[in-house]
């Protein structure tokens, strides 16, 4: 258990900031798995069978998991579902979608943004066009050498690659402050910050 929670503590590290927000609900697995495996092991040390620490450790951690869920869910529902996300972006761009065109998403982690919004974009119905992500080729690892890669050249690649005319780009890394297209502010999204698509047009 010891093993599993190190472990996990690496794969974490590579979590974006709008994926630690969701990340929380894992937070009680990873302490009763941290927890568990001390206790495991200072009985193994002492060679006594469980005790009744593990009992209570176990009924702490279980009414732990229970608040956070809670609260979580009450945040989910009544709160960051109100916030702008993909399924704002996908209903603003449902009837501006050309033939043409592509959507170029940079996430926070593992292309699960350019996954939300291909979803939403189905299911409201609108032009089936590309859907781009800056992480597609992310693997456990490689992550600092995919965020060296220039969001400019990214475009332009597709630009040059494919039949795409026009490209809408949101950024939900924050940090693409500079993009030579044209904003639309949509508003603020579940961490409090500014999301914008831009419209950026070939060249």
């Amino acid at each position: 258990m010891i093993a599993i929670s190190v472990i996990a503590s690496f794969a974490l590290q590579e979590v974006g900031g709008r994926a630690e927000r969701t990340m929380i609900f894992l937070s009680p697995i990873y302490l009763a798995c941290l927890a568990t495996g001390i206790l495991t092991l200072c009985d193994i040390i002492k060679k006594k069978q469980k005790t009744d620490r593990g009992v209570v450790s176990a009924r702490l951690l279980l009414g732990a998991q229970i608040i956070i869920f809670i609260f979580g869910l009450y945040n989910h529902y009544f709160i960051f579902n109100k916030r702008v996300g993909e399924n704002t972006i996908a209903q603003f761009l449902e009837h501006r979608l050309l033939p043409g065109d592509s959507v170029y998403i940079k996430g926070s982690f593992f292309s699960g943004d350019a996954f939300a919004y291909n979803y939403y974009q189905n299911k409201l119905g609108s032009l089936d066009v590309p859907v781009y992500s800056y992480y597609a080729d992310y693997k456990i690892g490689n992550l600092a050498q995919i965020r060296t890669k220039s969001v400019k050249d990214e475009i332009q690649s597709i630009f040059n690659n494919t039949n795409t005319n026009r490209i809408w780009f949101c950024d939900f890394s924050y940090t693409e402050k500079q993009v030579d297209g044209t904003p639309y502010q949509l508003g603020l999204d579940k961490e409090n910050q500014e999301i914008i698509v831009w419209e950026i047009l070939k060249t």
